[in-house]
């Protein structure tokens, strides 16, 4: 994938959430991204989530959202379920990135609610 195609390959920037990131040629090509934030972001999923926005779709959509995500603010997630009419679930305590016991336990939970 070539998500750099007709941009400045010196440096991009470029929000993800609300954490802004500059990217350089060399990060890219490694194919991770430091966010400055601190975390490690990978390139290639950047690439596919630019290459595969959402237009139409036309089955539900329902988000699992963490309250305490430091990568995507409520708001950006509050718009997003306006703009695409889709249904939006909060566990309080939950980060952007399901992975302990009890973040996995609801996700999973979630997962046989919703689907």
């Amino acid at each position: 994938m070539n998500c750099m195609k007709g941009r400045n390959m010196k440096t991009e920037r470029f929000q993800i959430g609300t954490i802004p990131a500059v990217l350089y040629g060399e990060p890219a090509r490694q194919g991770e991204i430091a966010a400055s934030s601190g975390q490690i972001l990978s390139w290639n999923y950047l690439c596919w989530v630019r290459e595969h926005t959402i237009r139409d779709w036309t089955c539900p959509i329902r988000i699992l959202y963490g309250s305490e995500d430091k990568m995507i603010s409520r708001r950006t997630v509050e718009d997003y379920i306006h703009q695409h009419d889709a249904k939006l679930t909060v566990m309080e305590g939950g980060e952007h990135w399901f992975h302990t016991p009890e973040q996995l336990t609801v996700l999973r939970e979630w997962e046989e609610t919703e689907t």
